[in-house]
């Protein structure tokens, strides 16, 4: 095996033998992609591998927590039971304070788009920066009327300086379309309404003839007719796509200030969870909870750091939740919050993280164990949503948590909200429809997030219901869905069953 490097290529020669080339590359499969984010100076990334070696390579954690025997476990969650709106407004809190804004340069296009523009960007100059010709033709001034002209023998194309060139009385120049209008001209003829009266014998034109007279102005672009000196060209808010990178280009900026995307760290936690590819075991199950979430957060372009499964052990848990705070600004862990003996995630954020837990239940279905807690870890604050394990509430509560926090980091919150209106449209599209349902709907004593189907084809926007059990640990019921509807309690309405047609509010996912 030989490997080098020439200027930004890694260059790797195997052996012949198809044996010694597959047994080469396993040896350094694990290092390429760190190889090549160094070769490309990402230093994000390679600062992210750096990172976890070094975690790796620090000492193991002892928790401080001591389980206590089942025996002798509370029968009451200490937590007190909050609203989904109350949760909401303290995930909004936390995270608008925990914003972060960096500077990225405009040649940073791939890092760029899609950022949050974090502060109004005015424009440091006019544009254009001088009169520019709208037309092909020839830059004349408009009192001499029509009849010939002299040509200048300096063609006036764009770049050129234009106070290298001046238009006398009864001369015209030369213009391609953009190109600066020189001095003492206010006027451009374009090509079709002037003809050719003399040329020299190289075919350069001598004399023109203008055959209709100019006004003042005309075709000429006035010195920031487009953009003012000042003007705002991007709004704080805006998200960065191409066309916004281009305006900012055209006025000569050089960096951008954006809000930082959080890096989230994804952990599951249960000693009966395999992960995907493992040899099933009697009594496990496959951990889909973090390959769902990894998925939706891959799919909006988050930054996703893979710490794979907790066992039931507080050290265990404890070291992954080091390791994750130390990689990410954002941690999501599933299962450990309810109130088995086993279920252990909160004591150690508070006792080893000294970690505030700002709710441990909320009220609604499914999701009730959802805990939301901030702790400052190596000097940094961190967000962490320990969701319940049950795959569709881990799936659920992320969406209408989770999501709209990582929206807030990011300042890419919606702007079709007014102060009046109900504030979860801050952070959710939601709309009125109306329930189709094949019978009467029993009520639960909490709120309910069921899955749902919008159909726009009608008179009216209808959400039936996915068909099937909604039960929280059936992850079927989620497949399709493109709502999330709010079914009230029996307490909110003082009804124990909802009947077809009734109108609700639709939480709609574009998971």
């Amino acid at each position: 095996l030989v490997a080098g490097i020439r200027k930004s290529t890694l260059i790797v020669n195997f052996p012949g033998s198809e044996k010694a080339c597959r047994e080469c590359y396993e040896v350094i499969a694990e290092v390429l992609n760190h190889a090549v984010d160094q070769l490309r100076q990402d230093s994000e990334k390679v600062a992210i591998v750096h990172q976890k070696l070094h975690i790796s390579s620090n000492a193991i954690m002892k928790s401080r927590v001591n389980l206590t025997p089942s025996g002798h476990r509370l029968r009451n969650s200490p937590f007190e039971m909050i609203s989904f709106d109350e949760a909401m407004r303290i995930v909004n809190d936390e995270s608008v304070a925990l914003r972060k804004v960096i500077k990225l340069s405009l040649n940073e296009i791939s890092k760029l788009i899609g950022k949050v523009v974090a502060e109004d960007i005015t424009s440091p100059m006019p544009l254009p920066p001088f009169r520019a010709s709208i037309k092909d033709g020839y830059a004349v001034i408009a009192k001499d009327g029509s009849g010939n002209r002299k040509v200048i023998d300096i063609p006036i194309v764009a770049g050129i300086d234009p106070d290298k060139v001046s238009v006398k009385e009864g001369f015209c120049a030369r213009i391609n379309t953009g190109g600066p209008v020189p001095e003492n001209a206010d006027a451009v003829v374009q090509v079709e309404d002037t003809e050719v009266v003399e040329t020299a014998e190289n075919g350069e034109e001598i004399i023109v003839n203008i055959k209709k007279p100019p006004s003042i102005d005309q075709d000429i672009r006035a010195i920031g007719s487009d953009i003012k000196t000042g003007e705002v060209v991007i709004s704080k808010g805006t998200k960065l796509g191409p066309v916004e990178l281009g305006i900012l280009a055209t006025v000569g900026c050089k960096s951008v200030p954006v809000f930082q995307r959080a890096v989230v760290a994804i952990m599951s936690t249960g000693d009966e969870l395999l992960s995907a590819g493992d040899t099933y075991k009697k009594g496990a199950i496959y951990d889909a909870n973090r390959v769902t979430l990894m998925a939706l957060l891959t799919k909006h372009n988050y930054e996703v750091v893979d710490m794979g499964i907790a066992r039931d052990d507080t050290d265990d848990v404890c070291n992954k939740i080091a390791s994750a705070l130390h990689q990410a600004d954002v941690l999501i862990t599933t299962g450990g919050v309810s109130m088995g003996e086993k279920d252990i995630v909160k004591a150690v954020l508070m006792l080893d993280f000294e970690a505030k837990i700002h709710f441990g239940r909320v009220n609604m279905k499914p999701g009730k164990p959802t805990t939301f807690a901030t702790c400052c870890f190596e000097n940094q604050k961190k967000l962490i949503f320990a969701l319940p394990g049950n795959p569709v509430s881990a799936f659920v509560t992320c969406l209408l948590f989770a999501m709209p926090s990582l929206q807030i980091l990011s300042g890419d919150i919606r702007k079709d909200h007014t102060k009046e209106s109900n504030q979860l449209q801050k952070y959710h599209k939601t709309m009125k429809v109306n329930l189709k349902i094949s019978k009467p709907l029993e009520l639960d004593e909490r709120p309910h997030f069921m899955r749902a189907v919008i159909d726009y084809s009608g008179d009216q926007i209808v959400a039936t219901v996915l068909s099937g059990s909604q039960r929280s640990s059936r992850l079927l019921s989620a497949k399709d869905a493109d709502a999330l509807v709010l079914i009230p309690s029996k307490k909110e309405i003082k009804k124990d069953f909802l009947t077809t047609e009734t109108a609700v509010t639709a939480f709609l996912i574009s998971a």
